[in-house]
């Protein structure tokens, strides 16, 4: 079963490439996402929060929890693009 999510596009969108570099481009590698990045940023900012090696829930709940940062983020995003 697939999960839809709304990954928010490509985080960062190349403008005038030929079809050629597109192919090739998604061939070697996938393009980062809006909800990618928006996870990134979020983790950053719970993985501050540490004191010294204290990791209160553990690394697979930080990242679960950085994902529902950007999910909320990309909510709020399109909202406002309405």
């Amino acid at each position: 079963m697939t999960i839809d999510i709304n990954d928010g596009e490509s985080a960062f969108p190349c403008k005038d490439v030929n079809d050629h570099e597109k192919s090739v481009r998604k061939f070697y590698h996938k393009e980062m996402t809006i909800r990618d990045y928006f996870a990134g940023q979020a983790l950053m900012g719970i993985i501050t929060n540490y004191t010294g090696l204290n990791i209160p829930y553990g690394i697979k709940t930080d990242v679960e929890d950085a994902y529902k940062y950007a999910d909320a983020m990309i909510t709020e995003r399109s909202k406002n693009e309405q």
